[in-house]
């Protein structure tokens, strides 16, 4: 009896630990990436790409100056706030010097373009 008293208990916290997994990973599968994006922040996004595989940082500033001024009055091509939130994440990165993974976050943002 009691051995099989363990075996229960052992399958309820194995059944615990694949659902706290299985959750997890569906939290995290969800949280990241970007979605889709308009053309004008497919611009900007390259932009940065650019600038951030070429480690030019007057560049990326140029980029970080022209998203921060965007008024969003283009009414033919708004950009959303997500989508700036998105584009000055990468711009962070790459002024903390992580030009890499700055340059491939903008990749992946470009990769959302809605056409």
């Amino acid at each position: 009896m009691a051995s099989s008293e363990m075996d229960s208990k052992n399958r309820n916290w194995v059944l615990l630990a694949v659902a706290v997994v299985l959750i997890g990973g569906l939290v995290y599968w969800t949280q990241t990436g970007y979605g889709k994006i308009g053309p004008r922040a497919y611009r900007y996004a390259f932009s940065l790409y650019s600038a951030c595989l070429a480690e030019n940082y007057e560049q990326l500033e140029k980029a970080a100056e022209m998203i921060t001024s965007d008024s969003g009055e283009n009414k033919m091509e708004p950009m959303t706030a997500q989508e700036s939130r998105w584009l000055m994440g990468v711009v962070e990165m790459a002024r903390s010097g992580d030009w890499g993974s700055a340059a491939q976050a903008a990749r992946q943002i470009m990769s959302g373009l809605d056409e």
